[in-house]
């Protein structure tokens, strides 16, 4: 995703991509204005900077499945 719309390698435009897919990742996690809309959004800026960061997806892909196995065993 960052690198099909955004070829330039400035900070800005990472930040804007990380903004832009932390709230593309909340909407399709939660597609109504609400509080939980921000935890997403917020859940996926996360997971973009990590990308932005590291420049691989391995890292944001096991702090995902980090959060949802904290999520499953919070629920017993």
């Amino acid at each position: 995703f960052f690198n099909y719309f955004v070829n330039k390698n400035t900070i800005m435009s990472k930040i804007f991509v990380v903004l832009v897919s932390g709230f593309v990742f909340g909407l399709l996690q939660e597609p109504h204005f609400t509080v939980n809309l921000l935890v997403y959004c917020t859940m996926g800026w996360l997971f973009g900077s990590v990308y932005a960061l590291t420049g691989d997806l391995r890292y944001s892909i096991a702090l995902h499945i980090l959060n949802n196995v904290l999520a499953f065993v919070s629920m017993f």
